[in-house]
């Protein structure tokens, strides 16, 4: 007997009426789309009964047989051959779930000197169990009850698969250096003093962008060197050196760079507690991956950002 091919084609019950759904499209979403729909299963006494998609891993045994169609004309196949197609079902990404709400990734609160801060960069991380085409979104709400004093530098991003560096978006340039694809949303979204980002990684997708610019705004971020609030945003970015090695993650970690640029949102005339976004070109997640975020939450210290609800990242 041949072995399933991928262009073959199973019979489908979709409420009541009989589909054919290709093998590969089958097998890609019994557990999604057609978790629900029911296919015919013949017994090994002669009967048959209707098994759904999503169970047939579980209840399809060896003794069973299928229809199948392939080039017009119909197979019997066993359900040792159906099951040795469908394979195992996939094991489930390790990771966060970043996707139904956005993940707070500052590391710490810095006490900035009266003029840029030009220490080195913090790197906090965290892993990602998306699997998929999507984009890094990131957010930056502003928590100091002195609304200017919330400016925070986004250096750079990177995406790792264990320990090596598969994407990266340094900021360091007046055009974004290699970060020049991501996009902005341009108005504030209002939030409040509860802790989270105002709106869900979901609802910041059906958002509309724009590209991200010099221009300033508090609805927007930008590439600047140098902000002009005083203890507040950084002095310059990082070298290029991380397009390519991996960010070491902690406090303090990756030095300045002299005249770059970085991302940031202008907060001087902004809402107490609404939040920016902007977000990155597509990428294919495969699951497990590691979201690195370069960063410096700078403020004044006699009014002080919140460490825990201040920079968001999120992937959908």
């Amino acid at each position: 007997m041949a072995d399933i091919q991928d262009t073959d084609y199973f019979l489908i019950d979709d409420d009541g009426v009989t589909k054919k759904v290709t093998a590969l499209n089958l097998k890609d979403n019994m557990l999604g789309d057609y978790s629900s729909k029911k296919l015919l299963v013949n017994l090994s006494d002669y009967s048959s009964r209707f098994i759904y998609a999503g169970d047939m891993r579980n209840k399809l045994l060896d003794s069973h047989w299928m229809v199948i169609e392939s080039g017009g004309q119909s197979y019997k196949a066993s359900g040792t051959k159906v099951l040795d197609y469908l394979g195992p079902a996939p094991v489930a990404a390790s990771g966060e779930d970043i996707t139904t709400s956005f993940y707070e990734i500052s590391n710490r609160f810095i006490s900035s000197p009266a003029s840029d801060y030009t220490g080195a960069y913090d790197v906090g991380e965290v892993q990602t169990n998306f699997q998929g085409t999507g984009r890094v979104y990131i957010g930056v709400k502003v928590t100091a009850s002195t609304t200017y004093y919330n400016d925070v530098p986004i250096a750079g991003i990177q995406i790792l698969q264990g320990s090596t560096v598969k994407k990266a978006w340094i900021f360091n340039t007046s055009t974004g250096g290699t970060g020049n694809g991501w996009q902005t949303h341009t108005n504030q979204l209002y939030g409040s003093s509860t802790y989270g980002f105002p709106v869900t990684p979901l609802a910041a997708s059906n958002l509309y962008y724009n590209s991200v610019t010099t221009s300033r705004g508090t609805g927007r971020f930008t590439w600047t060197s140098s902000t002009g609030s005083r203890y507040t945003g950084a002095k310059d970015g990082i070298s290029s050196t991380y397009t390519s090695q991996a960010a070491p993650v902690g406090n303090g970690q990756i030095s300045q760079s002299y005249n770059t640029y970085y991302a940031y949102r202008e907060t001087s005339g902004s809402t107490r507690y609404s939040g920016a976004v902007m977000r990155s070109p597509e990428y294919n997640f495969q699951g497990g991956e590691i979201l690195r975020v370069i960063h410096a939450v700078t403020g004044y210290s006699g009014t002080p950002m919140s460490q825990y609800d201040t920079l968001y990242v999120g992937v959908i």
